[in-house]
This record gives structure tokens, sequence and C-alpha cells, in this order.
């Protein structure tokens, strides 16, 4: 679990996690799968398991256009890279959630937590197809 340091102020907010994250207390957060959809009024957000710069790091591609990924890429340059090794908990698993984005289609923009965000996805993730 990462950028949780204010979750104190937001006493009744619904906190969602990827199924995976390693937590020990539970009780406030709801565990999310893989392709798992949301709604949120008429909104649909799809879940994107994407482990590697944390275990339960996920995905979400709100209706079927904008893919936020947080700390799973960060852009350089125009092009999408892996988030720095030395704080990634899984290195080999955060190319494969690369490799597993790359695969998306009609995406319009992509929006990373510390690299900006591109409306040419095609062309950003285009070396790891």
């Amino acid at each position: 679990m990462d950028h949780v340091g204010a979750l104190s102020l937001f006493p009744k907010a619904e906190i969602y996690l990827g199924e995976e994250s390693k937590i020990k207390d539970t009780y406030r957060y709801k565990f999310l799968k893989d392709n798992e959809i949301i709604e949120v009024g008429t909104i649909k957000v799809q879940v994107i398991n994407a482990p590697g710069h944390r275990v339960g790091h996920v995905n979400y591609l709100i209706s079927d256009k904008f893919l936020f990924t947080g700390d799973a890429i960060i852009l350089r340059e125009g092009k999408v890279q892996p988030f720095y090794k030395l704080i990634s908990s899984n290195f080999d698993n955060q190319l494969k959630s690369i490799r597993k984005i790359a695969k998306l289609k009609n995406i319009e923009g992509l929006f990373t937590a510390h690299g900006g965000y591109t409306t040419e996805f095609d062309e950003a993730i285009k070396e790891w197809k």
C-alpha cells in the first residue's frame, strides 16, 4: 500500500485496494479483483491488476478509454518506462504488468502519478507490444 498518509482525514471514505495488497487492518478496505467493474454514478471503472511497484498495485481504466496507472509506469520523453527499479517490490512483475497494459486498445489518455500524461498511448507504449 502506498500514498495513504492522509487517510485519517477521510474517516467515512471507501478505500479500494488490489486483492493482493498485504495489509493487516482490513476493516475499511474493499479488495478489487482483476477486471472487476465498479460503477461510479454513470462512469464505468475497470480494475486492472498491475503488480510490480507494489504487490497489490492496480490501474484503473475509466470508460474504456482513460487509463490511470499510478506508479506502475512513468513517461520519459513521451515513452512508457517502468517505475524506478530501486523502489519496486518486484521489477520482473512490473515489466509483465507493462506488457499487459500494452495490449489495451482505444486508449485516449494515459495518466501516471509521476510522469505526466499522454494522449498518444499507442506511440508511448509501442516498444512494449
